[in-house]
């Protein structure tokens, strides 16, 4: 994870400082870059060695900004944009995906469900005690976001007709339906499938907002592109671009499942210990 927010950030800097050449944004100089991707890459291990606590995540994103606006300050050509695209980054490469960690790391064997099949899962393999609620949780959601794609380039190919944005053209209304659809079937299945603490409907609301939150973070880096005057975002996987290229539609979805699981499956707290607050 932590190799993942520093590539991302990287990335993310690589297109801020393309955006220079058609609309002046005035991207961070080279050091701030090189603070914010030192950032990015050291939360998701700040949060696993400090048991997951929030409060130290928080620490190094101030400090991080700290350290940039007050040498930004003291320079005369400083220009906010400088700032704030500094900040942005921070929070889209590095605060964000380090939900993923405490996703994966909330504890409790999600085993309750009736029509569940984990307690068929091999001993061999470690039995059903390793399925763990953030377990079943990140593997829902990763599976889900699969569905969404699947189910909306299908969607796309035979329906569409109706452009969904000028930000991204090839994405169509239909093809948007059919990915909501798949997205939610396959949450609200996996409910079930990975004995979720919950009831098919809580899974088909899950689906719903993590399908919402994959297509944002589709558009929102199709958008940066489109500013940038890119195709990728870089040039990391041959043949398929650069890392958000692949990961765009995970950078919200594990923050949003987080705090899904905390305020929706929250009753669930007194039978599983969910760490990682």
């Amino acid at each position: 994870m932590a190799m993942f927010n520093g590539a991302s950030a990287t990335e993310y800097f690589g297109m801020v400082s393309a955006m220079r050449k058609k609309e002046a944004p005035y991207p961070p100089p080279p050091w701030c870059v090189n603070v914010c991707v030192a950032a990015c890459s050291a939360m998701p291990l700040i949060l696993h060695f400090s048991n997951g606590r929030m409060t130290f995540i928080v620490a190094t994103t101030v400090i991080a900004l700290f350290l940039i606006f007050a040498a930004l300050i003291v320079n005369e050509e400083s220009h906010f944009n400088e700032f704030s695209s500094s900040l942005f980054g921070l929070v889209y490469a590095g605060f964000l995906p380090t939900f993923w960690v405490k996703l994966r790391g909330m504890s409790g064997v999600a085993l309750n469900s009736p029509g569940s099949l984990i307690h068929l899962w091999p001993s061999f393999l470690g039995g059903p005690d390793v399925w763990t609620l953030g377990l079943a949780a990140t593997l829902t959601i990763v599976l889900a976001v699969v569905a969404a794609d699947v189910g909306a380039y299908a969607a796309g190919k035979t329906l569409g007709k109706n452009k969904l944005t000028r930000v991204s053209p090839n994405k169509t209304v239909e093809g948007a339906v059919g990915g909501l659809l798949a997205c939610t079937g396959t949450c609200a299945g996996l409910f079930v499938v990975m004995g979720w603490p919950g009831t098919p409907l809580q899974g088909a609301l899950l689906g719903v907002m993590v399908f919402l939150t994959s297509i944002f973070g589709d558009l929102l880096e199709s958008v940066m592109k489109r500013n940038a005057d890119m195709k990728d975002s870089g040039n990391l996987i041959p043949g398929h671009g650069g890392l958000l290229d692949r990961f765009d539609s995970y950078i919200f979805t594990g923050s949003v499942t987080y705090f899904f699981v905390i305020a929706v499956l929250g009753g669930f707290r007194r039978v599983f210990s969910v760490g990682y607050y």
